[in-house]
């Protein structure tokens, strides 16, 4: 597939399937002696906090767009709250057969305080402006009525009804009363799935004192200490006298790539051991795969070209 066959298709579409914004004209300084808290707005915009997060759609084209009717697609959402949550700003990325980009877009909701509406504005990377407008909400189905002027300066109008799983884990969503250019086109239909945020989890499961053994290039067999704090992480090294080699610590964060949980570093700092007091800065930020379950963790390293032989790493949790 190619980008040049969505230019009816419109990506933009989907981004609404989860949040869009026009920039907040409300001052942001708060009133003298007040704390710095949640804008006003955000109160009109909370009825949208459960689109928030991460999201992986799919679906089939239908008749009436320029891709092949029936042709299978899928892309991702995300969005999160910006501007002292006066807005919910979005990202939305749609992905061919073999996961290239096909198109992005950048996508922001807002309160209207004249027309004391939500309202949703959009960009997309093939020229698109979206603009919509939240017409009818209940908490669990959203209706949203949109005008598109696509990159060629034609318009369009479409009704959005997206409506919520009841665990809030999905979501469906149908675009009907498709007028394109003056003629109506068949409703879309699209399935939301909200990815997994173990992170979430990890970032606490993690946390604490973990050891290890493996053998090094020299043959000779190690011992490993490594304590996992918030944001820090300091590594023991021991012989098989059980003397200290080296130390060393370094920050670290955990990071969502494709498909795969890792845990990323951009350098550390030798403490302990013979190049102590030694700062290590990468060329580019380090990252292996890991797996946390319980009191085991698993490590997938050297999975780069230049990162040496690939080895997993099977620790175990120090019981205090």
């Amino acid at each position: 597939m190619s980008a040049h066959m969505f230019t009816r298709f419109r990506p933009t579409t989907f981004l609404t399937t989860i949040v869009t914004l026009g920039l907040c004209t409300a001052s942001l300084t708060p009133t003298l002696g007040q704390q710095a808290q949640h804008h006003p707005h955000s109160e009109h915009l909370q009825v949208l906090q459960p689109f928030l997060g991460q999201w992986e759609f799919a679906g089939v084209a239908t008749a009436g767009s320029t891709i092949l009717e029936g042709t299978a697609f899928k892309g991702t959402l995300s969005a999160r709250w910006i501007l002292k949550r006066c807005a919910i700003e979005g990202k939305w990325s749609l992905t061919g057969d073999n996961d290239e980009v096909l198109s992005q877009v950048l996508f922001h909701y807002s309160w209207d305080p004249l027309k004391k509406k939500i309202v949703a504005d959009a960009r997309s990377s093939e020229g698109e402006i979206v603009h919509e407008e939240l017409v009818q909400s209940d908490g669990t189905t959203f209706v949203f009525q949109a005008t598109h002027r696509l990159e060629d300066g034609t318009s369009k109008t479409s009704t959005r009804t997206t409506v919520l799983d009841p665990d809030q884990q999905g979501q469906t969503t149908t675009w009907s009363n498709q007028i394109v250019g003056g003629q109506k086109v068949p409703d879309m239909k699209v399935i939301s799935k909200r990815v997994p945020r173990p992170l979430m989890e990890d970032r606490a499961a993690v946390i604490g004192t973990w050891t290890t053994s493996f053998t090094n290039d020299k043959g000779q067999q190690m011992r490993v200490v490594k304590e996992v704090k918030r944001n820090r992480e300091t590594v023991h090294y021991y012989d098989a006298s059980d003397t200290l080699t080296r130390t060393h610590t370094n920050r670290y964060w955990l990071q969502r790539r494709g498909n795969y949980n890792t845990w990323t570093f951009p350098g550390m700092k030798i403490v302990a051991g013979k190049d102590a007091g030694t700062q290590v800065q990468f060329p580019q930020v380090a990252w292996y795969i890991y797996h946390v379950d319980g009191d085991h963790l698993s490590e997938f390293q050297g999975l780069g070209e230049a990162d040496g032989k690939p080895q997993v790493l099977k620790w175990a949790r120090v019981k205090e």
